[in-house]
């Protein structure tokens, strides 16, 4: 998961890849497709014949209609600025005084059962021949796994349905105890990155973060892991950093679910202001990052048939930077 990037071209762009070419399937003039990472256009409407245009130059046909290989842009250029963390939500549970960490990366006790992915509500096929693309408007992927105890044993059941559209992405997440009784010690519905220095170019991309107490300067942490920072019961945070081609916004919102018997009720929010310690020099990625983090009582223990769930709602915008 990206958690955040910049792009120097939207999806109407030329330099975002074309559909595979596709065998007795019907193209109109101009159609733009791509096989084994040469771009063509359809030189007349009818329907294609059955072996792939190869030639790398010039016009030659697949059997029945004519394409002219293209010398289209290159891909876009992409700036990540921050990378893969934590996924969904992250929490940390105490079974008989011995703690363990489920969700995402760094947290990830979780044994997957099944996924299933949708492209537009249809199951998702990806291309096993030439370099293709698929596009659509949402994506869907239906996830469970395990939660899981530090031996590995069972803790719970645990549905996540996330959806990917123009934007935004959602997690809808639930989970049913199965016992043994656990403690949770903490539970993080969202997380929204920070990043001071961009990791490929260096630049610096997030320096400060508003919250209800004022503006707060990350680089007042510099070579220093302090404590949480409260922002407040609110259940939506954002940002705004600058990236390559623009200032990024970036927005999170989370909540507990309204099922019967949810253990899980109002939220709270606070910032790391520098969770590695590390200091302000060099290509290196200096993360904080806000939580919103589920406002349970110390010491609630989740028994088997207990019930959790909650939503969270990711949103990004890139702005153009103005002449």
């Amino acid at each position: 998961m990206i958690e955040a990037v910049a792009l120097s071209a939207d999806l109407f762009d030329d330099g975002i890849l074309p559909p595979v070419w596709q065998p007795a399937t019907p193209y109109v003039m101009g159609d733009e497709v791509q096989w084994q990472g040469t771009f063509y256009a359809a030189r007349a409407t009818g329907v294609s014949g059955t072996t792939p245009p190869v030639h790398l130059s010039g016009i030659s046909g697949d059997g029945a209609l004519d394409w002219r290989a293209d010398n289209r842009p290159t891909y876009p250029l992409f700036q990540a600025i921050d990378y893969a963390s934590e996924r969904e939500y992250a929490a940390r549970v105490s079974i008989a005084g011995a703690s363990t960490e489920i969700g995402g990366q760094t947290h990830g006790n979780e044994a997957l059962v099944a996924r299933a992915v949708t492209l537009d509500a249809q199951p998702f096929v990806p291309a096993t021949s030439g370099t293709g693309l698929s596009v659509g408007a949402e994506i869907a992927t239906v996830e469970t796994t395990t939660w899981q105890g530090t031996t590995g044993g069972p803790i719970g059941t645990c549905q996540l349905i996330r959806r990917i559209t123009p934007g935004a992405v959602r997690h809808d997440v639930q989970v049913t105890a199965t016992g043994p009784d656990a403690v949770i010690d903490w539970l993080y519905l969202g997380m929204l990155p920070f990043v001071h220095w961009d990791g490929e170019s260096a630049a610096i991309a997030v320096q400060d973060v508003a919250g209800p107490a004022g503006r707060i300067s990350i680089a007042d942490f510099v070579g220093t892991s302090p404590a949480h920072v409260s922002l407040g019961p609110t259940a939506r945070l954002g940002l705004v950093g600058r990236g390559v081609t623009g200032d990024l916004r970036y927005g999170c919102q989370a909540a507990a679910t309204g099922i019967a018997g949810n253990l899980l009720g109002p939220v709270s929010t606070f910032l790391r202001p520098n969770i590695e310690a590390r200091a302000a020099a060099g290509p290196l990625d200096w993360i904080a990052k806000a939580y919103i983090a589920a406002d349970l009582p110390a010491g609630r223990v989740m028994q088997a048939g207990d019930v959790i769930g909650f939503s969270s709602r990711h949103v990004l915008a890139v702005m153009p930077v103005q002449a």
